[in-house]
């Protein structure tokens, strides 16, 4: 509120109106951060004048942080340790921008983020081809788009309309609320081999006038339930943390195989280093290839595995579809030319149209 004097501005105040100004984000970002300033707000105290927190303070709540305890007594993790810091320090930014404080109390506070591999699964080329045999044919697709497409799920899936499907070109467009924030609100698909088949079905199905692939998805979809079912339904009984991103990071590890880096993160919409930081991942077969044939060797099994089919997709995949004009053609293609000389199926009247 500009109406405010700026000497008698209190932190509860100012985060409140922080969090309302936000409007670039979106509401979940909101709640989280409301979330995250709990911790410096029961610290300082809401009624704490901002000209009033020190560098001292600062310090003083890192080793807070550090003591404090979850409800099951647990530490608070250092991860979540780090966004908690990084969040207050940005809102102490905001008010040193609107001249309410001369210094940021948190500015030489270290919080180091740990980079953790407890939560990494590879989601195998078998796991997801028996989940898929398993699926209804809704699930069958989001599965198809979450593995091999490596969409973000939901919301990537929520926002992709069918005249966005480039059937001629072998492509779609994808839109991701999760980075249009910094300007990269949609980024361009290969319609994979191993998607393309789905994707047909799935128009072949859709209602007249159906505008969105999933007319039935949105941002706040609950997936992950019906994951667990069919996870119980194949008889996978471990524990498989954070499937859908785990899917994608599976998928940006096969992929860097083959394509380069700058290609394999714009089809997926993340960067290099994000790449490198959360998604990469050292699979079994790279120990496997590299302990085995020597490396030249090696990376040609390595390759050969990943395009030799399983016994669980074998049948779902003989409808996979001759696609030699995809720029992903060569990619972990289940079957050779002379056996691919099916005719695409013909779409919906104007389902061919960009």
């Amino acid at each position: 509120d500009s109406k405010r004097a700026p000497s008698a501005a209190t932190l509860g105040d100012f985060i409140e109106q922080h969090l309302q100004e936000k409007t670039d984000v979106k509401p979940r970002t909101i709640v989280r951060y409301r979330n995250q300033l709990r911790f410096i707000r029961d610290f300082v105290g809401d009624e704490t004048m901002l000209r009033n927190i020190t560098k001292g303070d600062g310090d003083r709540f890192l080793k807070y942080l550090k003591r404090k305890k979850k409800k099951n007594g647990e530490p608070l993790g250092t991860n979540y340790i780090h966004k908690i810091v990084k969040t207050s320090r940005q809102v102490f930014g905001a008010a040193i921008n609107d001249r309410l404080m001369d210094t940021n109390p948190l500015e030489s506070v270290k919080a180091p983020e740990q980079i953790s591999d407890e939560r990494d699964f590879e989601i195998t080329i078998d796991m997801i081809e028996k989940l898929i045999a398993r699926a209804s044919p809704k699930y069958q697709l989001v599965l198809v788009l979450a593995r091999y497409g490596g969409l973000r799920c939901p919301s990537e899936l929520a926002g992709l309309p069918w005249d966005e499907i480039h059937w001629d070109r072998q492509r779609m467009t994808v839109h991701s609320p999760k980075t249009e924030h910094c300007g990269r609100s949609s980024r361009t698909v290969p319609i994979f081999p191993e998607v393309l088949p789905y994707l047909l079905e799935a128009r072949e199905r859709a209602a007249d006038g159906q505008l969105m692939v999933f007319s039935d998805i949105d941002e706040e979809s609950n997936l992950r339930t019906e994951v667990d079912r069919l996870l119980g339904r194949v008889g996978i009984t471990e524990d498989v943390p954070r499937f859908f991103q785990n899917t994608r990071s599976s998928r940006q590890t096969e992929l860097e195989e083959h394509f380069p880096t700058h290609v394999v993160c714009a089809w997926l919409g993340n960067s290099p280093e994000t790449a490198r930081k959360h998604y990469l991942k050292v699979r079994e077969s790279h120990f496997e290839a590299a302990s085995s044939a020597g490396l030249h060797k090696g990376l040609q099994q390595m390759h050969a595995t990943c395009s030799e089919p399983s016994q669980a997709d074998e049948a779902a995949h003989e409808k996979t579809l001759e696609n030699d004009d995809s720029p992903a053609f060569p990619l972990c293609s289940k079957y050779t030319r002379e056996d691919s000389n099916l005719q695409h199926p013909v779409p919906k009247t104007g389902a061919l149209s960009s």
